[in-house]
């Protein structure tokens, strides 16, 4: 398979994410070990296996790297490779100011050592498409779909729904004989590959050494440990929800809807996520107020926090239930300027969905908290995306 294989040392993981993040949305595959091992796979096997199995060998040298023992044995690997095939197989990026072992002395390189971070990126993306390596032939459950975040709670949801889109095109390109390309982009949560900021990992590993060394903790008690136990356990409930949940946006969102309803959901997401780790802090410990600046601490609970949540001036409680059974039904904030909560106060009666203009509503407001709400209940709350033969109501 043409793709890129990219050795590097762990301690970069954080700038090495965001190298792999670029290069995917660029439509360049690759292989890196966060995508292709999980628990019980054969390390050496795999490693061997996937710089055979590689079109380049793209190295990130740094001072990490020079001390890594991997780096090393998969650098010497490439390099015999490199004789055998009698081609350019080697790529090197320098990430500091690190010596280049004597095998890369004389090597163009890409230096991100002295900045230009964004410029760099998209030479090497350039470069990998430039030699013909694309991913437009691997197989929809073997694609991988970044899923980045800036100022906490944000997703950069264009970058997202372009590369949805392009897998539906790809998709649909290879199998002309399907009607909906949608039904079949069936892509599965460990095929999202989350970005978190540097402060969200950091609050993250606090948190771990905090419950870690808990009873050396100056705040210890028992119920402290009970806290802290319970903060993991919504962090990481937040991020597999995050990853279930957008799977099920992209799977059933055509591109018009799905950045919106994707950006709304994630925000929902990525907010419980931001708050449990920054609330279980030290006191007096302020890392991370860049992550929850946008945030609520306790989400959308109120008619305040559902407006400053959404951007709106206010926000109304709606039930929406099928008409024939009048449940399951489903209970959701929506933008009080809505024309349709106007028409709802006047009668003081449910009124049908069909013929109304949802627009933004549908997939800012209705989308986003309808996917939350049904893996908050773990799927047994109302899941419907046609609202055809539904009405609506105040609660």
């Amino acid at each position: 398979m043409a793709r890129v294989f990219v050795s590097h040392s762990s301690r970069d993981k954080s700038f090495v994410t965001k190298l792999v993040v670029h290069l995917i949305n660029s439509g360049v595959p690759v292989w890196y070990d966060m995508l292709e091992m999980e628990l019980g796979s054969k390390v050496t096997e795999a490693i061997y296996g996937g710089i055979d199995g590689s079109t380049y060998f793209l190295i990130v040298m740094s001072r990490s790297a020079l001390e890594s023992s991997w780096v090393k044995e998969e650098l010497n690997l490439a390099i015999d490779k490199e004789r055998q095939w009698n081609r350019k197989f080697l790529v090197t990026v320098k990430l500091d100011d690190c010596q280049l072992p004597t095998s890369l002395v004389g090597r163009i390189y890409v230096d991100f050592s002295s900045g230009g971070r964004i410029e760099n990126l998209n030479k090497l993306a350039r470069f990998f498409k430039d030699m013909g390596l694309s991913d437009k032939d691997i197989p929809i459950d073997r694609a991988i779909v970044p899923v980045s975040f800036t100022g906490g709670i944000h997703l950069t949801a264009s970058a997202f729904a372009k590369r949805v889109d392009n897998l539906r095109v790809g998709w649909s390109n290879a199998h002309p004989e399907a009607e909906d390309a949608g039904d079949f982009l069936d892509l599965k949560p460990k095929q999202l590959l989350v970005e978190s900021e540097d402060d969200y990992r950091l609050l993250k590993s606090k948190l771990y050494a905090r419950i870690d060394n808990v009873q050396s903790d100056p705040y210890y008690s028992p119920q402290l440990l009970d806290d802290l136990t319970n903060s993991l356990l919504a962090v990481e409930t937040a991020e597999n929800r995050l990853v279930e949940g957008l799977t099920l946006i992209a799977k059933h969102c055509p591109g018009h809807i799905l950045e919106d309803a994707s950006y709304w959901f994630a925000k929902i997401l990525r907010n419980n996520a931001v708050w449990a780790l920054y609330s279980a802090q030290k006191p007096g410990d302020a890392q991370g107020q860049n992550l929850v600046k946008d945030g609520l601490r306790y989400g959308i609970s109120s008619n305040n926090e559902a407006a400053r949540f959404f951007g709106v001036a206010s926000c109304d409680l709606v039930h929406i239930f099928p008409t024939a059974t009048h449940s399951p039904y489903l209970t959701v904030w929506v933008d009080s300027s809505w024309r349709t909560i106007k028409e709802l106060e006047d009668n003081q009666v449910p009124e049908l969905i069909e013929g109304r203009d949802f627009g933004v509503v549908m997939n800012r407001f209705i989308i986003p908290q309808m996917v939350h709400k049904h893996l908050l209940g773990g799927g047994t709350s109302l899941l419907a995306w046609n609202l055809t033969g539904y009405q609506i109501g105040l609660a």
